[in-house]
């Protein structure tokens, strides 16, 4: 039998071809398939060992290769060439280039707190009055809303305990009952030049079934004032 040396080079290798093989001292053989699927599974090439790549070619090789890496997400950031962000920091696209590192900008009425992994947005002013359609006979009342008392019987609106300057509250007349607003300690309404009892005792209310008024709050928490004139002629105590 002629060396392996000696047989004939072959130019290519096909599936069903046969190797003779060594298994722990046992000759055996093995189709080209099974080699090939052999070798496909166990074998690792690490990057040093390719050569003849651009610097460019050899850097995404690189950061592909790192990217299995995500023990964390710094080690995934920095994995992929990307600069740590700070509070409330977002990835904003930036017309076909590359997206910049940026904060969100607070619009009209509007607050952003950035904190470590948080954004927090709130509406800090007026932007639109929610009305409430009041069919029962009592309801406290929230800052920057309207009410529509619609019952047969009187409905008491109460005024918020708490209320920052500028807060607006709208009150509508529709049901036979009318409407009364109600105080609590501490606080008045001011219709025009005549105010209302200081406290909880205080109040205003309609005469007619579809007065209405529109409240502003003067002074944080406390007094609250006509805006513009009610609607009717309210009774004032």
């Amino acid at each position: 039998m002629p060396i392996i040396s000696q047989l004939p080079v072959a130019t290519q290798v096909n599936t069903s071809d046969l190797f003779v093989i060594d298994q722990a001292l046992t000759t055996k053989q093995a189709t080209g398939s099974l080699v090939a699927a052999m070798v496909a599974t166990g074998l690792v090439i690490s990057i040093s060992q390719v050569t003849g790549l651009s610097a460019a070619l050899a850097a995404c090789l690189q950061v592909a290769n790192n990217l299995s890496d995500v023990a964390s997400a710094a080690t995934s950031r920095i994995n992929l060439g990307l600069p740590a962000l700070t509070n409330g920091q977002l990835w904003i696209g930036n017309a076909g280039v590359a997206p910049l590192a940026a904060n969100l900008t607070a619009g009209t009425n509007i607050s952003i707190s950035n904190g470590a992994g948080s954004i927090t947005i709130n509406s800090t002013g007026l932007a639109g009055i929610g009305w409430n359609h009041i069919t029962g006979t009592s309801q406290t009342m929230v800052a920057d809303a309207g009410y529509m008392a619609d019952n047969g019987g009187l409905v008491t609106l109460t005024l918020p305990a708490t209320a920052a300057f500028g807060t607006l509250i709208y009150v509508q007349g529709y049901g036979a009952g009318g409407w009364k607003v109600a105080q609590n300690a501490g606080q008045n309404i001011q219709i025009g030049s005549v105010s209302s009892t200081v406290g909880a005792t205080g109040y205003i209310a309609s005469s007619n079934r579809y007065d209405s008024v529109a409240l502003f709050c003067a002074v944080a928490n406390t007094t609250w004032t006509s805006l513009g004139g009610p609607q009717g002629n309210l009774t004032i105590n």
